[in-house]
C-alpha cells in the first residue's frame, strides 16, 4: 500500500503540473501581465486594532485549552501522547475562539459584510473548478516542495530529527478511544482549515494589502501581502519544521486564490481538501 501511495502522490504531483502548465500557457495567449490586474476588491476598513483583536484570540483561545486539556487529557497518558493530545485539543480552543473573533471582525470592518469579505458562492459550478484547480495546483507545489526539502535535510542534516506531526501521534496512539480520533480527524479537516483561512486570507492578508497599498508607487502590493501572509502560515507550523517550505508555497497559493476569486470559500476547501488528502494517506498506510 505504501507503494500505491507514493506512485499516487507522483500522479498527484504530475496532474498538478499539468493543470499548471495549461494554466501559464492560457494567461501567456490573453498578453500575461499581472494576474491578479483584473481580481475583485474588497472594500473595508480594517485596521491594526482590529487585527490585534483576532490575534487576541490565540491567546483567549490558549487559556482555554489549557482549561480544556488539563479537564480532559489524562496525565497516566504517555508524555508523548499528552501532548499530541494536548495540542489537538489546545488547537480546536484556539481556532474556534480566532474564527469567531474574525466573523466579529468581519462583520464590522467589510463592506456588506460577510459577503464583502468572500462568505459567498457565486456559482457551484465555477467554485468547484477553482477548488479542484487549486489543490491540484497546491498539492503539485508542495509536493515538490517537500521532496527538495527532505533531500536537503537528508544531504546536510542527516541526523536531524524530523517529528510527526501531533495530529498523526494523536491518532496512533493505542490509548487513543474515539472520541479523541473524531475530534483529532474533525479538528484536521474542518476546524483548523476553517480557522487559518479565515484569519490568516481572510484578515491578515487583507489588513496587509492595505498597508503595501500605502506605499508610494506601489503596484504589486496584494503580491507582498500574500508572500508575507503564506510565510507567516507556514512558520506557524514550526512543530514540524520540515514542513514549513511546503506549507509556506501552500500558503502562498491560498492567498491567490482568495485575491484572485474574492471569495474564502475557495482556500477553505482547497485547504480542507489538502488535510484530508494527508489524513486518508495515513489512514491507508495501515
Amino acid at each position: 500500500m505504501r507503494f500505491f501511495l507514493e506512485w499516487a502522490d507522483v500522479a498527484l504531483i504530475l496532474a498538478g503540473a499539468v493543470w499548471l502548465t495549461a494554466w501559464l500557457v492560457r494567461w501567456q495567449t490573453a498578453g500575461g501581465g499581472d494576474p491578479l490586474r483584473d481580481a475583485p476588491r474588497r472594500p473595508n476598513r480594517m485596521s491594526a486594532l482590529l487585527l490585534w483583536f483576532c490575534l487576541l484570540g490565540y491567546l483567549v483561545g490558549g487559556g482555554l485549552g489549557r482549561l480544556v486539556t488539563d479537564r480532559f487529557v489524562p496525565e497516566t497518558l504517555p508524555e508523548n501522547v499528552q501532548e499530541a493530545w494536548q495540542g489537538v485539543l489546545g488547537a480546536v480552543s484556539v481556532w474556534i475562539v480566532v474564527l469567531t473573533a474574525c466573523l466579529i471582525v468581519a462583520r464590522v470592518a467589510f463592506v456588506d459584510g460577510w459577503r464583502g469579505w468572500g462568505l459567498r458562492i457565486r456559482s457551484v459550478r465555477s467554485e468547484s473548478a477553482w477548488v479542484l484547480g487549486g489543490w491540484l495546483a497546491g498539492t503539485s507545489l508542495a509536493g515538490m516542495v517537500a521532496w527538495l526539502a527532505l533531500f536537503v535535510i537528508d544531504a546536510f542534516w542527516p541526523e536531524m530529527e524530523q517529528p510527526s506531526h501531533g495530529v498523526f501521534v494523536a491518532l496512533s496512539a493505542p490509548e487513543a478511544g474515539i472520541a479523541i480520533r473524531v475530534v483529532t480527524v474533525l479538528s484536521a479537516a474542518i476546524v483548523a482549515p476553517l480557522g487559518e483561512e479565515l484569519f490568516f486570507r481572510g484578515i491578515l492578508q487583507t489588513t496587509l494589502v492595505k498597508v503595501f497599498s500605502a506605499r508610494p508607487g506601489s503596484r504589486y502590493h496584494r503580491w507582498w501581502a500574500i508572500g508575507v501572509a503564506g510565510t507567516l502560515f507556514g512558520l506557524m507550523h514550526y512543530t514540524t519544521p520540515q514542513y514549513i517550505p511546503p506549507l509556506i508555497v501552500l500558503g502562498m497559493v491560498l492567498g491567490y486564490l482568495y485575491e484572485r476569486r474574492g471569495s474564502l470559500v475557495t482556500p477553505v476547501f482547497v485547504h480542507m481538501l489538502f488535510n484530508v488528502k494527508s489524513l486518508l494517506w495515513y489512514a491507508l498506510q495501515f
